[in-house]
């Protein structure tokens, strides 16, 4: 009795099944004619940080977007510059904004934290919600920003 294909990982597949690129066929210019279907087009992420005093010795930024890769060097730079506007004993990072939240932009956050935190600032990035607040939790350091 022949071995079902949930029983093999392996599956016979006629020529004419495999895509061109598979078969090695190219097009006139030398390149795979299908390949340009497939790209995916991904959209330019946007971003803001609004930095503005809040009382004599505090700044509250508010983050508003996509706070990721792309984003990232901008939105940090924006942050320590905050930290030494003014010698703040505190800083306070709104999140409920940020739409979009990748492992590059928590790292942003934690280097920001570590960075006031060196500096004797009280460093607190609140109010993430959605799939912000859920890559900060899975990452385990949504307690440690400040919740």
């Amino acid at each position: 009795m022949p071995p079902s294909s949930m029983d093999s990982p392996i599956r016979t597949v006629a020529p004419a099944q495999l895509s061109a690129r598979a078969r090695g066929v190219r097009s006139a210019d030398g390149g795979y004619p299908e390949c340009v279907a497939h790209r995916r087009v991904r959209p330019t992420p946007t971003f803001d940080v609004r930095v503005e005093p809040d009382g004599d010795r505090a700044v509250r930024a508010v983050v508003v977007g996509d706070l990721v890769a792309v984003t990232a060097d901008a939105v940090f730079h924006a942050l320590t510059e905050a930290l030494t506007a003014g010698k703040p004993e505190r800083i306070d990072v709104h999140l409920g904004e940020v739409r979009l939240l990748d492992t590059v932009g928590i790292g942003v956050l934690l280097a920001a934290r570590n960075r006031a935190t060196s500096h004797g600032i009280t460093f607190r990035a609140y109010g993430a919600v959605g799939t912000a607040r859920q890559a900060l939790e899975t990452a385990g350091v949504f307690g440690l920003l400040g919740g």
